[in-house]
């Protein structure tokens, strides 16, 4: 009969156990992290830059807080870019490459740092004294920007990105040969 007690008491003990630690052991089993690995993406958005707009469908590669990516540009130019003198065609196809570094994550809420590079031919005439005509000319435009932006999820695999800083229009980064205001807002889809 004792016996018998000692092994319900046993029993009791190990559902015990199994009720109350059980849990805490599985949950704390299940809570290994993830090894980081690379996320790919699609990014669509438009950048207004002072009297430039780019529109922009980029493929992204995203690495812990790191995302990079690169697509092709279409470019519209406002006005007379430069000065009165020059006519520039209305619209060039470029290419645009980037890399944005997220380093303050609040809820569905990210903040970001972004430096990008868009390169694109302008094709512009200008007026030749002696000559009496107009001159074609061609050349190839490197704008660079940086900027501090926020990321908004909307989804799972959706956010919504606004951002806004400055450029130039020289071949080197941040090379400040003219200061370029830039705003822009974009769509991902991871």
């Amino acid at each position: 009969m004792k016996t018998k007690l000692l092994e319900m008491k046993k029993q009791k003990a190990l559902v015990l156990f199994i009720v109350l630690i059980g849990p805490t052991i599985l949950s704390q089993a299940q809570d290994v992290q993830e090894k980081p690995r690379v996320k790919c993406g699609a990014k669509v958005g438009t950048q207004y830059n002072y009297k430039l707009m780019h529109n922009v469908v980029a493929l992204t590669l995203e690495y812990k807080k790191s995302k990079f990516f690169i697509g092709l540009e279409h470019t519209c130019f406002f006005k007379n870019y430069y000065d009165q003198g020059e006519r520039y065609e209305k619209n060039a196809l470029g290419l645009s490459f980037g890399y944005n570094y997220t380093f303050m994550t609040v809820v569905k809420t990210s903040f970001y740092l972004q430096t990008a590079f868009s390169v694109f031919p302008a094709k512009y005439s200008y007026y030749q004294m002696g000559l009496a005509d107009w001159v074609q000319h061609n050349e190839w435009v490197i704008q660079n920007t940086a900027s501090v932006g926020i990321r908004y999820k909307l989804g799972k695999n959706v956010s919504v990105l606004l951002d806004g800083g400055f450029g130039s229009l020289q071949g080197f980064f941040l090379m400040l040969d003219t200061f370029i205001p830039a705003v822009s807002m974009s769509i991902e889809f991871e």
